[in-house]
């Protein structure tokens, strides 16, 4: 870890501007006063540092509040046109890019193909090429790119900025922020697709209100975000929430991890559809019935589903209840009531949330708090903006560490 910043005036400065700042940024419009009233610091400190941050461009007034007597005050608003964040989501065979602003809020977003099994190296050099786009064009309006956030799946060394592996994609040891930083000059934060997805539930979803919850992404594979008294865990080196890879059952099925019986192997997209598919060989009354893996996908079952075929129903019934047996073990480690659902389980939440609780209200802890099973609130658009998230998160971060890029400090 970085080591700290020795008190200083400096550091006080830095300290009370990122205060000011994010009283603005958070809670805006919202006056001087109030800005005191929230924070202790003095009136006088408020008027020096808010008019520093105007000069700067960070913030700007706006109109006035209502008077409680006297002056009628002024507004504080924070200016999200500052800059802009790429955020970049790589998936098994395209690239979302994404242009943000300092709120968060998607301003463009474009999508690049590739063929499935490509190497690093190829997708390393879309990713460049789209950059060097974005930057032309951001400039070219007299604005600036802050920073670059990438979602990955796999296990990420977040400090350096490397996908240490990737079964999913097949890659290993891809040092994406050295590359990035070796044409454009800013910040480049790699994090887990999952956790990023997280980091955007505790910002702007259901987690907004929440010290400690598992955001679970059902999909191709199964993996978890944990969120442990307001930080997100990522354990020894970045491979924390590999929860697809908990023994549901000995000797089970193969999975690509080289392990046998995983979770993600009863719970995925590939077991609804393959499990749907063997029970439709037996129920001529169902959609899928004749059907073959190459005319099957994830999206045809669930419109199964939602037309009440019974096949597809109980395919979601025994992926959920498995996804829930999994859970109990994350549970009872981590004494987590709350559990929020992504991907597939918001989709198809009629039929894997019910299945999911089911298992998970027999677990231990059960007995002592309830265990609560929600749906993400982001839908897919959580993807794009946990990778926004993560630049955000750094920009904004209290300036305490010696090396740790924020936006304004000395």
């Amino acid at each position: 870890m970085n080591g700290l910043r020795k008190g200083s005036k400096a550091l006080l400065r830095d300290l009370n501007k990122t205060l000011v700042l994010n009283e603005i940024r958070t809670k805006g419009p919202i006056s001087r006063t109030e800005i005191s009233q929230n924070t202790g610091l003095s009136l006088s400190s408020i008027t020096r540092i808010a008019d520093q941050l105007i000069k700067e461009g960070f913030i700007y007034e706006e109109g006035e509040g209502e008077s409680t007597g006297g002056r009628r005050p002024i507004h504080l608003l924070f200016n999200q046109y500052y800059g802009y964040i790429i955020g970049i989501k790589i998936e098994v065979r395209k690239v979302i890019f994404t242009l943000s602003n300092l709120n968060g809020e998607i301003v463009a977003k474009a999508i690049k193909e590739y063929v499935k099994g490509s190497s690093s190296n190829v997708v390393m050099d879309i990713i460049l090429n789209e950059i060097r786009l974005w930057f032309s064009k951001v400039n070219g309006e007299g604005k600036e790119i802050l920073g670059i956030g990438i979602g990955v799946s796999g296990i990420v060394d977040t400090q350096n900025g490397i996908l240490i592996n990737s079964s999913l994609l097949g890659w290993n040891n891809v040092s994406f922020k050295s590359e990035i930083q070796r044409i454009i000059d800013v910040p480049v934060i790699v994090d887990n697709d999952v956790n990023a997805y997280t980091l955007a539930e505790m910002m702007y979803g259901a987690g907004k209100n929440l010290d400690n919850f598992l955001l679970v992404e059902c999909g191709i594979g199964i993996g978890a975000g944990i969120v442990l008294n307001g930080e997100i865990y990522r354990g020894e080196f970045g491979g924390a929430g590999e929860i697809g890879h908990i023994i549901l059952e000995k000797d089970g099925a193969p999975c690509y991890c080289g392990q046998k019986g995983c979770l993600e192997r009863y719970s995925n997209e590939e077991f609804i559809v393959n499990r749907a598919l063997e029970l439709a060989k037996d129920n001529s009354n169902s959609i899928l019935h004749n059907k073959s893996n190459e005319q099957v996908w994830i999206d045809d079952v669930r419109e199964a589903a939602k037309y009440g075929d019974k096949v597809a129903i109980k395919a979601y019934n025994e992926a959920g209840y498995n996804l829930g047996l999994g859970l109990v073990s994350a549970i009872n480690l981590f004494n987590i009531s709350t559990i929020i659902m992504a991907d597939e389980g918001v989709q198809a939440e009629e039929w894997l949330t019910p299945n999911v609780l089911n298992a998970v209200t027999n677990s231990f802890f059960s007995r002592y708090i309830d265990i609560e099973v929600k749906k993400s609130e982001l839908g897919n658009i959580g993807w794009e903006l946990g990778t926004v998230a993560l630049v955000i998160k750094e920009l904004f971060q209290v300036p305490l560490y010696k090396d740790r890029f924020t936006l304004y400090s000395s």
